[in-house]
């Protein structure tokens, strides 16, 4: 397998540089941090008592102000989908790459959060432990233990800052577990339940954290020279006035700075909030509810409000009332091109909130699965959206390569729906490579009319070789019916040799411009990327794009 480094900084140069730059800045403001509790002669009278510790626990706190602050940033939705937006129509190519990777920039500040949090309450452990065995009798107010051998965690207990710091250590413990994987994918509930209750928690905790700490620092250095009249050494650095002792030291709390880091990305989050509140208050109405297949529900919502738009390859959060007020759950967005002013959505099972669905749905029409549809008054659902996602961009390069595994193929769906409509002579797409890999052949028929329909515009505009459409079929117990009609010939039973069928691909149109675009599983988002990677050339400029589910 080769490695193609140009390929690789197409696709990861820029996150990649943005990484640094972040791991620069944050190793830049503990140094700074630490290096100013250290030598500044407002914390020498301190630092005697603390040590190193003092310094550790600052420069932690300052790095989490920071990454608390950027943490935000990736959540503001609507805001990203706005600055894509900008992105598109002055042609900012290089920053897609931003855009497509904001989701992994929250995690990363979010395990960044936890470990800064574990160096931070283990700092001021040992602060409170020295506060109690290193008593200074002779500056009384410099002390937080009121006396001599005071347990360190009553210290602790005892100041607002102990208190608030260690109910954040359990809501930020309670929001990462619930953000592993295993309970993002059983649990959902759980997941989004924790979030949206302790994440107002734990930032109104960290606005009032530092509020009256133990931690004080001398507020008369300039008419008292730490150290001038006692046996303590003088400091390493000296005003250039030399010693002054004109008066006692006199202390008081280093104060609360945290807001100083929140409030920018606090403006554009609230911002972001009220603005997607005000957009999901808005009501639209289920015209058709039916299951497509037994884990697979259609939606069919009408368009109330004028101003809803979307582009091919965006998403929508819905909310289905008679399941549940709170919750909201992503799902692609496609044409109903059956009924004018409305959209689709596919839902497929795979949840508690998804499973509750389909239960409801099946229960309103007490028929089989096979003839489930909804005949009831309609039913009104929340909407908010559109967003953004990494798979917009399709029709932007001169090759394109739509990869999909199983109901991952709904972002696609809409992108075929808008070709149909569109002249092929002003697209900027020449060809366009199409992969479907799925269980079964029953799947291949759901949405088998559509890339049907597809196939035959292209005829009718005299484009035969823009669209190659092919279908893999993974399992086993499934390889009866090899393909009839127009999937015959075009079904491989099997999963794909992506270094194969990608390298076809590039031999195809050297020297051109692809973008690879994949909406799966985490495993075959890796496949592809291992596979596109080790047929990579100087020749092709590959760009891959992906989303998860």
């Amino acid at each position: 397998m080769t490695f193609n480094v140009g390929t690789w900084w197409r696709n990861n140069g820029l996150k990649y540089t943005i990484l640094v730059l972040w791991l620069t800045l944050c190793t830049l403001l503990f140094r700074n941090t630490y290096n100013t509790y250290k030598y500044d002669l407002e914390y020498y009278y301190v630092h005697r008592i603390l040590g190193s510790w003092l310094c550790i626990s600052r420069g932690s706190a300052a790095v989490l102000n920071l990454n608390c602050g950027l943490l935000l940033l990736p959540m503001c939705r609507s805001t990203i989908t706005l600055l894509r937006k900008c992105q598109n129509m002055i042609q900012l190519g290089s920053f897609q790459q931003i855009f497509a990777t904001v989701k992994g920039f929250h995690i990363v500040c979010a395990y960044s959060i936890v470990i800064l949090a574990v160096v931070h309450c283990v700092a001021h452990v040992s602060n409170a432990r020295n506060f109690s065995t290193k008593f200074d009798f002779t500056h009384r107010k410099l002390n937080a233990a009121l006396f001599p051998g005071q347990d360190p965690f009553l210290i602790i207990l005892c100041t607002v800052p102990g208190v608030t710091g260690m109910l954040m250590l359990v809501t930020l413990c309670c929001m990462v577990s619930s953000s592993t994987k295993y309970f993002r994918k059983n649990h959902y509930n759980l997941f989004w339940y924790v979030h949206r209750v302790l994440f107002p928690l734990f930032f109104g905790l960290l606005m009032v954290h530092g509020i009256r700490g133990p931690i004080r620092r001398q507020t008369n250095t300039r008419n008292h020279t730490p150290g001038c009249n006692s046996s303590l050494p003088q400091p390493e650095y000296l005003p250039e006035t030399g010693s002054v002792c004109d008066e006692h030291p006199q202390f008081d709390h280093i104060g609360c700075s945290t807001w100083k880091w929140l409030v920018g990305p606090l403006v554009v989050y609230l911002g972001d909030c009220l603005y997607r509140y005000v957009r999901r208050s808005r009501k639209m109405t289920v015209t058709h509810a039916h299951m497509i297949a037994d884990d697979i529900v259609q939606f069919d919502v009408h368009k109330d409000n004028s101003q809803f738009a979307f582009s091919p390859g965006q998403y929508v959060y819905l909310s289905v009332p008679e399941i549940s007020t709170m919750e909201w759950h992503p799902f692609s967005v496609c044409m109903n091109e059956k009924q004018k002013g409305s959209f689709r959505v596919y839902i497929k099972t795979s949840g508690d909130w998804t499973e509750k669905l389909k239960n409801h749905v099946i229960q309103e029409t007490n028929t089989s699965l096979d003839t489930v549809t909804s005949k009831r008054p309609h039913k009104c659902v929340y909407v908010d959206g559109p967003f953004s996602s990494p798979l917009e961009n399709v029709t932007s390069y001169p090759i394109s390569v739509c990869i999909a595994g199983g109901i991952g193929v709904t972002p696609f769906i809409g992108y075929i729906q808008y070709l149909r409509n569109k002249d092929h002579a002003f697209l900027r797409c020449r060809r366009l490579y199409m992969i479907w890999v799925v269980r079964d052949m029953t799947s291949i028929s759901l949405f088998e009319e559509e890339f049907v329909k597809l196939h035959h515009h292209c005829y009718e505009e005299n484009v035969p070789d823009f669209l190659e459409i092919s279908f893999y079929v993974t399992s086993p117990l499934k390889q009866t019916l090899a393909g009839e009609g127009f999937t015959y010939g075009r079904t491989t039973f099997g999963r794909p040799v992506w270094h194969t069928t990608l390298d076809s691909y590039f031999k195809r149109h050297s020297r051109s411009k692809f973008g690879i675009f994949v909406c799966g599983p985490h495993g075959m988002i890796s496949d592809v990327r291992r596979g596109a990677q080790s047929v990579s050339n100087n020749s092709n400029h590959l760009y891959l794009h992906h989303e998860s589910f």
